[in-house]
């Protein structure tokens, strides 16, 4: 799948890149602000990381209110935080997930993508001889549209309203919450 992908485009990089020399890293900032890092770990002879971010996040889906966010702003911020795990349950680089995993069969590849209170990340780890399928991957992330099927949607939402009722009943996740408050007040996301 991965190998037919369409991506006849200019491989050439148009951005300033800058060495840090000391980490053995690069980093460049693209057009649309996402910070892209990579890196060749010391660990594993034959390991690239990649790390990519961006200010934003959670915190532009309600972004400039003062006071309790009406219902409206609120559902933006609901649907904010489940759309990358729609999306990734879904297909997130355009193949269903079974494809997908069929596909990376033999390869080490992976990359995801988070979507954070205030900061949007995408990480990827590959053997050297794989990275060429992670850039794959992530053009794939950022150029398909995912589209969802009813049946599709309706799993997924039963899923996450499982997910939500396991975290109402574990006391990590309220340890957690209470943490939180105590450290950044009434925070929407």
């Amino acid at each position: 799948l991965l190998k037919d992908a369409d991506l006849d485009y200019d491989l050439e990089f148009k951005h300033d890149i800058r060495v840090f020399s000391e980490l053995d890293a690069k980093d460049a900032i693209l057009s649309n602000g996402m910070r892209v890092c990579w890196k060749r770990s010391r660990l594993r002879d034959d390991q690239v990381l990649i790390q990519a971010f961006a200010k934003g996040g959670l915190s532009q889906s309600i972004k400039g209110i003062e006071g309790e966010p009406s219902p409206t702003e609120m559902k933006r911020l609901r649907t904010a935080k489940v759309g990358a795990l729609f999306a990734s349950d879904i297909g997130a680089f355009g193949i269903k997930p079974p494809l997908l995993s069929e596909a990376l069969a033999g390869l080490r590849c992976g990359v995801g993508s988070n979507v954070r209170s205030y900061s949007r990340q995408l990480e990827g780890e590959q053997s050297s001889g794989d990275f060429v399928t992670a850039l794959k991957l992530i053009h794939l992330l950022f150029r398909t549209e995912v589209e969802a099927i009813d049946s599709e949607l309706t799993t997924v939402k039963q899923m996450v309203r499982e997910a939500i009722q396991h975290q109402l009943r574990d006391p990590m996740t309220r340890f957690a919450r209470r943490v939180k408050f105590i450290n950044y007040g009434k925070s929407f996301y």
